[in-house]
């Protein structure tokens, strides 16, 4: 009954506090900003909001603040704990859209990018736009800080908290990622702009529009990120112990580290099958420029997050667990190469079948798949073998390291993962094979062409 009656009293704040918030918002903008609206419909509904969610609002949480002062059960609830970090989240990300669309607003005069057709927001001025995000900016701050004020004043005891479920870590690493992701893609964005304006007579000032999104993304995103991954870090420092043990941290750590291994070897492929359909003298594919800017943005993601995973292991006294961390890096690289490495490898024997039938890369599209093939092969192989043979290595031998790596989790996820994709490509491709014979026999098909039809099919099983 008691947490049935903590979950309506929180559930009732957060909605009717929410409505508040934005009534306040919308009410100001249309008093404050000519010409967006102020419908007196509108303004009375604003009111009616305020008048009737903010007592609804008050009475709940006075409540719970009455229930917390009078009972230690209720002062170490983990849910109030999460209430106030959703709360905070709820006010945080509406106000980075905000803060986005008014710096994209300021920075669109130095860019000299006219915003038109309604792309100042309601306002449709740049005076009404800025004091249209301000008041949002303004009214979410304020209620952010007093929940953060009552975060940081709760006797919230942290030990009821599931550690994998705590909100702190859970809010931090989500921003951090959120930051991540947009400096990822503003910089990458802002890269290719500043590699294609080498040699042309385009500069800042020239009105281009994704620039100047691109570049509000990353005044927003930098911070975020700088700001929350600061956090995360100072979460490991200040509780190295219960943060080595965290899943999210190793979850965040290697998704980063993923994300940046495919990306270079994806867009090396791509630079790779350039070059070698240049040589066949097949027509260019686009500008080498974009998936060279996508590569120097992974090797700093890849580098960065690989360095940090290096101080974590560094810092774990524990051997068998810092082996493991290690462990799951290196067969994460070795996965990513595998698949390239396969999936290039049995191109390349799938043309060399074909070929027999239609003659060694005489068409223009046994020539552009020959290039793609060869470029995942080149790409893949290196990825692959380099830390198989280390892992290779550390298998071999009698020692209890050696046994603690041949009997390790990971190792036996990596195996088994590749025989059961061998295993169901050798399945269907082998149904293909037996189905093409059947039809031959049964003279439902010609000879003629028999190998370009079977040839992947039959690389792929090989």
């Amino acid at each position: 009954m008691v947490k049935i009656r903590r979950w309506y009293i929180f559930l009732v704040s957060g909605i009717s506090l929410n409505a508040v918030v934005w009534a306040i918002i919308e009410l100001l903008r249309q008093l404050l900003i000519p010409g967006i609206g102020g419908m007196r419909s509108d303004i009375a509904l604003q009111l009616s909001i305020i008048i009737i969610g903010l007592p609804f609002f008050l009475g709940h949480f006075s409540w719970s603040q009455r229930l917390a002062r009078d009972s230690e059960e209720e002062r170490s609830a983990s849910l109030r704990y999460y209430y106030l970090y959703v709360m905070m989240a709820s006010f945080q990300i509406p106000w980075l859209v905000n803060l986005f669309n008014f710096t994209r607003s300021l920075l669109a005069v130095p860019l000299d990018v006219s915003l038109t057709g309604g792309m100042w927001g309601p306002a449709n001025t740049l005076s009404g736009a800025v004091i249209y995000q301000i008041i949002a900016i303004s009214v979410l701050a304020l209620f952010w800080g007093y929940h953060l004020r009552l975060l940081n004043g709760s006797e919230v005891a942290l030990g009821a908290v599931p550690s994998a479920l705590d909100p702190r870590r859970v809010h931090s690493y989500l921003f951090a990622a959120g930051g991540l992701v947009m400096v990822i893609t503003s910089g990458t964005a802002m890269l290719n702009w500043l590699l294609h304006q080498i040699g042309a007579a385009s500069s800042i000032g020239s009105g281009d529009i994704a620039l100047l999104n691109n570049l509000s993304t990353m005044v927003v995103g930098l911070p975020l990120w700088l700001i929350s991954w600061r956090r995360v870090q100072r979460l490991y420092s200040d509780g190295p112990l219960s943060e080595q043990a965290s899943a999210l941290r190793k979850l965040y750590l290697y998704a980063a580290l993923f994300a940046g291994v495919l990306i270079v070897v994806t867009n090396a492929a791509i630079i790779l099958a350039a070059l070698i359909r240049s040589g066949f003298g097949l027509p260019s594919m686009g500008d080498i420029r974009d998936p060279v800017s996508l590569i120097i943005i992974g090797i700093v993601l890849w580098s960065y997050h690989d360095y940090v995973l290096k101080l974590d292991v560094q810092g774990i006294s524990d051997k068998p667990r810092q082996a493991a961390v290690r462990r799951l890096y290196q067969y994460m690289l070795a996965g990513v190469g595998l698949t390239a490495l396969v999936i290039g490898l049995s191109g390349e024997v799938s043309l060399l079948i074909r070929s027999f039938d239609t003659g060694l890369l005489v068409e223009d599209n046994m020539k552009e798949q020959f290039a793609w093939f060869t470029a995942s092969l080149i790409a893949g192989l290196p990825l692959w073998l380099l830390p198989w043979r280390q892992l290779q290595l550390d298998a071999a031998g009698l020692s209890e390291a050696n046994e603690d790596e041949r009997d390790s989790l990971v190792r036996r996820i990596y195996l088994y993962f590749f025989l059961f994709a061998a295993a169901m490509i050798v399945l269907a491709n082998a149904i293909i094979l037996v189905s093409q014979l059947l039809e031959l026999i049964l003279g439902s098909r010609q000879s003629a062409g028999l190998l370009v039809d079977v040839g992947q099919a039959l690389a792929f099983s090989i």
